[in-house]
C-alpha cells in the first residue's frame, strides 16, 4: 500500500488527470481497506491518506461504487 502511496504522488489517479485502468483495479479493493485495518492492527487511513482519500473520491464522484467505512 505504501508504494501504491508513493506512486500515486500528488495526481488525483495513477494515469495523472485521467482515471484509467490501474485506478480500476484499485478501487475493487477499496472496500476491503476496512479488513485490513482491522486485522492487521493498523490505520491505512494515518500510514496511506493520499490512497484513501483518492478511494473516497473515486467513489462519491462514481455512481457505480459504493463507500465502505
Amino acid at each position: 500500500m505504501k508504494t501504491l502511496e508513493e506512486q500515486l504522488g500528488e495526481k488525483p489517479y495513477f494515469g495523472g488527470e485521467t482515471f484509467g485502468f490501474v485506478d480500476i483495479s484499485l478501487i475493487t479493493y477499496y472496500c476491503w481497506f476496512y479488513s485490513y485495518e482491522k486485522f492487521g492492527k493498523f490505520s491505512l487511513k494515518a500510514e496511506c491518506p493520499k490512497l484513501i482519500g483518492m478511494g473516497k473520491e473515486m467513489c462519491a464522484e462514481r455512481e457505480c461504487f459504493e463507500d465502505t467505512p
